[in-house]
């Protein structure tokens, strides 16, 4: 047996407490820079917060001296913009930054006032967006193409529902848009002229949808696509979205007010193409 003097002993002794000793002390700097991130992260989150309430604040005011109205711009509020009316003009043309994050974001009128409305899609579109609805109100069926881009760029800030009302659009721009738009809830093409004389081709770009409802009232209106005599235009549209199997399983819902057909017909329509599943909202002819 090997035997270890007293004092190598204390030396082994020693190293090791000192071992330890730089254990803990190590130990003590790491709880430490963790309260510290901890502290910094509280301290960002309560400047975020002042940044938000200073950026709202800010806001109000600019909408209260523009528009005479007191009204709350907030994450938790809704916000519409007539475009018809100056003051709503008045004040987006006030604008410097983007507006704060907003639950429910009305743009109405806007091809009446086509340029307000892509300057602040644009430039002060909300960095996040629970609803948008774009041209709500207005009587005008007009080409989709002057918003086209601007909607496809602000679709990625829109991250529940999306509806888009009374514009012609043509199959490639409602393919895109679709597509665009597949990560929502919820997306609606209201009162709309929609180019569907051929079969749509979404060529597997609606892999990963997530689609839950597809608004399309009114679309059938005889000043629409008149879905009384053209009842093929509505099929050869569930025909394209039949090929795209998550749209196709994540579909629950489809409303179909003033659709021009028979809810009978629209149920056969659906049976055939593999969306038996899928309840019919609000229909009327």
């Amino acid at each position: 047996m090997i035997k270890i003097k007293d004092e190598e002993l204390e030396k082994i002794f020693q190293k090791h407490t000192e071992s330890v000793s730089i254990i803990n002390a190590f130990g003590q700097e790491l709880e430490k820079s963790e309260q510290e991130k901890k502290n910094l992260q509280a301290d960002y989150d309560n400047m975020k917060k002042e940044l938000t309430f200073c950026r709202s604040s800010y806001f109000i005011l600019v909408y209260k001296i523009t528009t005479g109205e007191d009204k709350q711009i907030g994450p938790v509020d809704e916000v519409t913009f007539r475009l018809s009316e100056y003051k709503y003009r008045d004040f987006l043309k006030s604008l410097k930054n983007r507006i704060p994050d907003i639950e429910i974001l009305n743009l109405n009128d806007a091809y009446s006032n086509n340029k307000e409305a892509k300057t602040f899609m644009t430039t002060h579109f909300p960095n996040k967006v629970g609803v948008f609805n774009f041209n709500k109100g207005s009587s005008l069926k007009c080409c989709l193409s002057v918003f086209f881009e601007e909607l496809v760029e602000i679709s990625q800030r829109v991250i529940g529902e999306l509806n888009i009302h009374e514009f012609e659009i043509s199959q490639a721009q409602l393919i895109a848009l679709l597509c665009a738009n597949k990560h929502k809830q919820l997306f609606g093409l209201i009162k709309c002229k929609l180019d569907l004389s051929s079969v749509p081709d979404f060529g597997g770009n609606l892999s990963g949808s997530w689609i839950k409802g597809l608004d399309l009232d009114g679309c059938g209106e005889i000043w629409c696509c008149n879905w009384q005599y053209n009842g093929t235009h509505f099929e050869n549209l569930i025909a394209g979205l039949s090929q795209e199997e998550d749209f196709k399983k994540n579909l629950k819902m489809i409303k179909m007010s003033e659709c021009g057909m028979e809810k009978n017909m629209v149920e056969k329509i659906l049976e055939d193409y593999g969306f038996g599943h899928v309840e019919i909202y609000n229909h009327s002819k």
